[in-house]
């Protein structure tokens, strides 16, 4: 699966037309879709869709045409319902997607949404971040994540970067302007405003307060199940003691590479 969100997604109305007892019909563009898989997210969301009645995905076309009802719904809000998975989708010819300064907003995250990319994506590798946009070791490890990507093109490879809001400045805002200095199509991104995704894998991960500066390592074949994520295969972080993150895995660079390529070449 290559792109949660850069899940990453954009999404343009390249036409609309009225079908007569059938509903209005719309085809979106989506970029960052490369397997099945991110086809099938995108199925999933438009599934929980109002208003959406029927749809067909196809991820070698970058397309979805869709079927809707237009007294329940429209194509700006059916692509910000895509959004939800943590792809990043705009409607063509319009702001949508962008904050008032015309610059690319970062969706904001669900859970389930962020379930259902994993699990959408067992065939890869994937690499989960929790990052806050304005701390500086953050902004670093962020750069690693982007190091990790650009080592290599294989699209078995898939990253979900949350940002959190640990620090003041922190925003959606400050999460578009730092997802901008690295995109891939591989990966997907969301705004955790509420933090729900740091307080879910520090429960997992064990670690006291919110789980934030953290690099997981998922194998293929690992899925969620339940509410909790599972265990990474390996993470690191860039925490201190007392958050109970333990100081043999704190970042290195070439250790995550390192680490995040074994996986990709072990199978079975």
């Amino acid at each position: 699966m290559g792109a949660f969100l850069s899940f990453l997604v954009g999404v343009g109305v390249v036409s609309t037309m009225a079908s007569a007892g059938e509903g209005t019909k719309t085809t979106l563009a989506i970029t960052g879709m490369t397997c099945g898989g991110c086809a099938t997210a995108v199925k999933i969301q438009l599934k929980r869709t109002e208003g959406v009645t029927s749809y067909v995905v196809s991820h070698e076309k970058g397309e979805a045409d869709v079927t809707y009802d237009p007294a329940k719904t429209t194509p700006e809000k059916i692509a910000e319902s895509i959004s939800k998975t943590g792809f990043k989708a705009s409607v063509k010819g319009s702001t949508k997607g962008s904050d008032a300064r015309g610059k690319s907003s970062v969706a904001p995250l669900e859970l389930q949404a962020m379930k259902d990319w994993f699990n959408g994506a067992t065939d890869s590798v994937r690499v989960v971040s929790l990052l806050s946009p304005t701390c500086g070791l953050c902004q670093s490890g962020h750069g690693v994540v982007k190091s990790i990507f650009s080592a290599t093109d294989s699209k078995e490879l898939r990253g979900f970067i949350a940002w959190l809001p640990m620090l003041a400045a922190d925003d959606a805002a400050t999460a578009a302007t730092q997802a901008a200095t690295f995109r891939d199509p591989r990966v997907a991104e969301a705004w955790d405003g509420q933090r729900a995704a740091g307080a879910l894998f520090a429960r997992m991960l064990k670690l006291k307060g919110t789980a934030w500066d953290v690099y997981l390592l998922y194998p293929r074949g690992a899925r969620w199940e339940g509410d909790a994520p599972p265990p990474p295969a390996f993470w690191m972080h860039q925490l201190k003691a007392e958050d109970g993150a333990d100081q043999k895995f704190c970042l290195d660079p070439a250790r995550l590479r390192q680490q995040t390529l074994a996986l990709l070449d072990k199978r079975g």
